[in-house]
Parts: C-alpha cells; structure tokens; sequence
C-alpha cells in the first residue's frame, strides 16, 4: 500500500489459467467427497491481465469456497464472454453470508463470524485483496449470497480485442 502497485500486463487466455488453477484444488475437494465442476463458454477470452495476481485472486475465491463450505462441497465456475467483457462466476453451495454483512466482505481485516465453526482461519484479507486487485484490472466483482444456501462471486473483466492478421 506504501506505492502504486504496477502490474506486469500480458495477454492471457482465461480458460487455460482456470484449468490449471482448478487442477491444484480438485485434490483437496475430492479429499472432501466434493467437487469442483467448469463450465466454460465456446470462446477462450483474452485479457490483458497480470497472470501473478489475476491467479491469486482466482485461488483466494477458490480457497474460501472450500473454507466455508463444511459439509457439500460443491463449486461451479462458469465464464461467459460478452462483447466487451467476460465474466467469471465462483458459485459454491456454502454457509453463505447474511445480507448485513455482504457489504463489508470486502474490507480491509473484515471477518464474517462463523458462529460454532472456529476451524477457520485468516486475517480478512482476502477478499480486499481480490477487490483490489480485480479494480486494478479495470474489473468488477459482485457477490450474491444467501445463508445456509451459498455465495456466488461474479468477476466482470474487460476483454483484449484480438487484432485480425
């Protein structure tokens, strides 16, 4: 936070980096008698995207779906590209978060109470991080979420138009 934070833009294909972000997590959900399911549009979007960070911010929202989500493990990812934009949904079926504290999810050290769950660690950091980031990309993300039913994290992108040669 001292500076701002340059990012290291390249040209990266969405599906590719969510295949292989998935891969690293479907061990731990399988271990858990869960899993997590993609379901990718026709076209592979392009962005302009730091790859370090744009794949940090898929693990945090990855990390916390399985983190709050201790008895069905169950997450989709779905992207679906736009004209302009793609968006990437994390969809889990978790202890989800109330409407009171939704609007805060993204502050700085904001813990939502897990009430008797005290297995759960971090430092609230997370999901500023995410936010943080995903804004720094000229993106959005949104959050709809309901108790006992689950949260779905949409992340909205700009796409790289893909010059014809």
């Amino acid at each position: 936070e001292e500076g701002e934070l340059e990012l290291n833009l390249e040209d990266i294909r969405i599906h590719a980096v969510l295949h292989s972000v998935v891969e690293t997590f479907r061990k731990r959900a399988r271990e858990r008698k869960g899993n997590i399911d993609l379901h990718m549009d026709e076209s592979d979007p392009l962005i302009s995207a730091d790859k370090h960070h744009f794949v940090n911010i898929l693990n945090n929202l990855l990390e916390n779906a399985i983190k709050y989500s201790p008895h069905m493990l169950q997450i989709d990812i779905r992207t679906h590209v736009g004209l302009e934009k793609v968006k990437i949904e994390i969809a889990d079926r978790g202890l989800g978060i109330s409407k009171e504290n939704q609007s805060k999810v993204f502050e700085k050290f904001y813990r939502v109470s897990t009430g008797d769950v005290h297995d759960i660690k971090g430092f609230g950091l997370g999901l500023h991080y995410v936010k943080t980031m995903v804004e720094k990309h000229n993106g959005t993300i949104t959050l709809k979420s309901e108790e006992g039913v689950g949260s779905i994290f949409t992340l909205e992108l700009p796409l790289k138009k893909e010059l014809d040669v």
